[in-house]
């Protein structure tokens, strides 16, 4: 696996750890991982039959998308994705979000 930044997951079983841990979470980060200086998180956005359509993110550099800031911008982020989700018919129960 290639690597875009020093943070750049390029082991292949640490990459199916990050994975399992943003399934149990329900949403991604990418902590400087694909581009210097970026942060970023996204949730999924599900449809009427509980199938992955979409995503919603937030990226931006690190002075704004602060460490400090990520809680806040996730919640915001997965408020986004449910919402969306509710809009297109997804009834599922909220363990996904």
């Amino acid at each position: 696996m290639e690597a875009y930044t020093p943070n750049t997951i390029t082991n292949i079983d640490a990459m199916k750890e990050h994975l399992k841990l943003i399934r149990k979470m329900g949403y991604a980060f990418d902590e400087i991982e694909h581009e210097e200086g970026i942060r970023c998180v996204a949730a999924p956005i599900y449809d009427i039959n509980g199938k992955v359509i979409a995503s919603v993110s937030v990226s931006g550099p690190v002075l704004h998308v602060t460490k400090e800031r990520m809680p806040e911008l996730t919640e915001e982020v997965i408020k986004t994705a449910k919402s969306i989700s509710y809009q297109l018919g997804y009834m599922g129960n909220n363990e996904k979000f």
